[in-house]
């Protein structure tokens, strides 16, 4: 069969779909990536691919950029023949999802969170209500990463009930992420927040309770990992020039910081499900984040890590200064325990076999 993957960019699908499309080249599949192009571009040909260059931004809304987008995918659609199709993000679920149900093409959804525009009460959201219904009608099925988005399309009618399935997020490979020595305090507790810097992320309320909890603490540290969108550039420098943190931009091999650290931090706002969250429990790392959807999946707190309230600096602080409170062996443990729950809940090859299902029925 020949199987189409579009997504917002290339490193996402390498880096959470690698094992899918290897277990569609090594069944017989041909294997199609509709994207923009990195340097990652190579990377998925080199697995055996053939990559497809496509301008679309991941934010923003300019009607007649949007038309353009439309049309690349529908001549993508025209020339490559696709037997199935496999979406992500946003802008791809939506006008793939038209296409291919007016042009009569099996597609599969992937809903990996809602995002800005459905959360946020905005002209985007009225646009996005009214076009997902049209773009889920005849979707062979849509996965959800948590239950919190699989109630909102039911509650809002996005979407049929029948076509739905439950992932666990994008999964994680075990084996290219293990479990690290945990770290001794000699040199302090260093915690680790790795995300793109920008508001919803929880940046605003984890600055905050850092300047409160470097008043209080002289023995720890905060790195952060990660792009930074436009609107924080200047403000990330000030961050890391005060000492409050310690910025290491973008990054291609995060294992070395997860083996340095000794807890994560993410206070995000809403999520789909958090990669960094499972990831960095691969590592045997405990966890602290917002009690929300798409993070409290991923932790057991007070077993495997801790969960705060959403937007509040305050609950960040007393929940690291309660990490703070546990002897190194304890915290140890946590990540032992976390390490344990992504084997058993998160193991990528329940997504990667949840895909190949749907595929056979075809």
């Amino acid at each position: 069969m020949r199987i189409l993957l579009a997504s917002v960019t290339d490193s996402g699908i390498y880096r959470t779909r690698s094992e899918f499309i290897s277990r569609l080249l090594q069944e017989g599949h041909s294997v199609t990536i509709v994207s923009p192009r990195s340097e990652i571009a190579d990377k998925l040909i080199l697995m055996g691919c053939k990559f497809i260059e496509i301008c679309i931004q991941r934010h923003g809304i300019s009607v007649f950029e949007e038309i353009k987008v439309i049309n690349q995918y529908r001549r993508i659609l025209i020339s490559e023949k696709p037997d199935a199709v496999f979406s992500y993000t946003v802008k791809p679920n939506l006008y793939l999802g038209i296409l291919c149900r007016y042009m009569k093409i099996n597609y599969f959804m992937n809903i990996t969170g809602l995002g800005e525009g459905l959360m946020n009460e905005s002209r985007t959201k009225k646009i996005l209500l009214a076009l997902y219904p049209i773009a889920t009608k005849k979707a062979k099925c849509v996965f959800f990463q948590n239950k919190f988005n699989q109630d909102f399309f039911v509650k809002h009618k996005l979407a049929h009930p029948r076509s739905f399935r439950m992932l666990p997020g994008s999964g994680v490979n075990t084996e290219e992420y293990y479990p690290l020595p945990y770290p001794k305090e000699d040199n302090g507790v260093k915690f680790l927040f790795v995300s793109r810097i920008v508001k919803d992320k929880g940046v605003e309320e984890l600055i905050s309770a850092i300047e409160i909890l470097k008043e209080r603490h002289d023995n720890i540290e905060f790195h952060f990992v990660g792009g930074s969108s436009q609107a924080y550039e200047n403000r990330v420098k000030e961050w890391h020039d005060m000492e409050l943190i310690t910025y290491h931009g973008h990054v291609k091999n995060i294992l070395p910081f997860y083996e340095m650290m000794h807890c994560l931090v993410h206070p995000s706002y809403h999520e789909g499900m958090a990669n960094v969250i499972l990831e960095s429990a691969a590592c045997a790392r405990p966890c602290i984040a917002s009690d929300i959807n798409g993070c409290k999946e991923g932790i057991e707190s007070g077993r495997t890590g801790y969960l705060f309230e959403v937007k509040s600096s305050a609950a960040i602080v007393d929940t690291i200064e309660l990490f703070l409170t546990l002897s190194n062996e304890q915290k140890a443990l946590m990540g032992i325990a976390g390490r344990k729950k992504i084997e058993r809940e998160f193991n990528r090859k329940i997504v990667v076999d949840t895909y190949m299902d749907e595929i056979s029925r075809l």
